[in-house]
């Protein structure tokens, strides 16, 4: 469902900056898929010290944007609520 919304977010240009936060390679084809839209602004996202997803085994191929986050950044970004 989220390479679905992914790739469709970019179709119909929910946002100026799609942002994938996973290391799930299984979204490696919505993620290219996305990029080659026209107009799609298309980054990662990932831990500091983690790998992130990226189009390495394209030589040549496009480089996507990455931002790692911080053990800080991480905590504040937790959510606190309880769900049943």
């Amino acid at each position: 469902m989220l390479a679905i919304t992914f790739i469709r977010a970019a179709m119909e240009k929910w946002a100026d900056y799609l942002i994938l936060a996973s290391r799930d390679t299984d979204l490696l084809p919505a993620l290219e898929i996305a990029h080659t839209i026209d107009g799609a602004h298309v980054e990662v996202a990932g831990w500091h010290g983690d790998s992130r997803l990226s189009f390495s085994g394209v030589k040549g191929g496009p480089r996507l944007w990455g931002t790692r986050l911080e053990e800080a950044e991480f905590k504040a970004s937790k959510d606190p609520r309880r769900y049943a």
